[in-house]
């Protein structure tokens, strides 16, 4: 059974700019995960510690079962099992320090590329829906009597058209109106930040659940 579609009226659309932010968006998002990933590794250094450390406590335990005959050794191990420790220790906070460090670069990154594509793309529509179109066309507007009714009449309708198509998107947080300033139509206009964020959406999402499964 084929789902019937209702055709989208179409104005304006740049298919090539639209190709070109879903690439910029993908990559980006990839760069992004892959330094914050490789800032949360744990390095050679650590694991060998981890090691280390682990054969010492199982030295330390079995040189404790042999009583105070083997006082000596059990204090020189415990001595080596807390330096190791302390080793350990300041690594991992140098990993979390690092791994803060490149959170921090990333954020920055990513604002500093929001503002490059924002100025970039200013007052230019990527997709426009064509309200005339909409109220001539679709069979909601026929019932309703709207056919005609002016280019304000067909702006409302296009708007009211796109923010249904992207429900709950339209209306959550402010990041949707701020990337559509500048543009003449907004309500019925998507902007290039949108295209670029859906981008990085859909990979970090593809990404969380790569991960996700590798770690099961």
């Amino acid at each position: 059974m084929i789902i019937p579609n209702v055709p989208i009226p179409i104005s304006t659309i740049r298919p090539n700019d639209i190709l070109l932010l879903l690439i910029v968006g993908t990559l980006s998002e990839i760069s992004f995960r892959a330094l914050l990933r490789s800032s949360k590794n744990r390095s050679p250094k650590e694991f060998d510690l981890r090691q280390t450390l682990k054969q010492l406590r199982l030295d330390t335990a079995r040189a404790r079962k042999l009583g105070p005959s083997a006082f000596v050794e059990t204090s020189k191990l415990e001595r080596k099992v807390l330096a190791v420790e302390k080793d350990l220790a300041s690594v991992q906070e140098k990993r979390a320090e690092s791994g803060k460090k490149m959170k921090k670069l990333v954020t920055n990154l990513g604002r500093v590329l929001n503002v490059i594509l924002f100025f970039s793309y200013y007052g230019i529509p990527l997709l426009n829906v064509d309200g005339f179109r909409l109220t001539v066309d679709h069979p909601a507007m026929e019932a309703d009597g709207s056919r005609g009714g002016g280019e304000e009449v067909d702006l409302a309708m296009a708007g009211s058209y796109l923010n249904g198509i992207l429900f709950p998107l339209s209306y959550v947080g402010a990041g949707m109106r701020l990337s559509r300033f500048g543009l003449q139509d907004k309500a019925s206009s998507v902007a290039a930040l949108i295209v670029y964020w859906s981008a990085q959406v859909m990979v970090g999402k593809t990404y969380e659940c790569v991960e996700t499964l590798m770690l099961r």
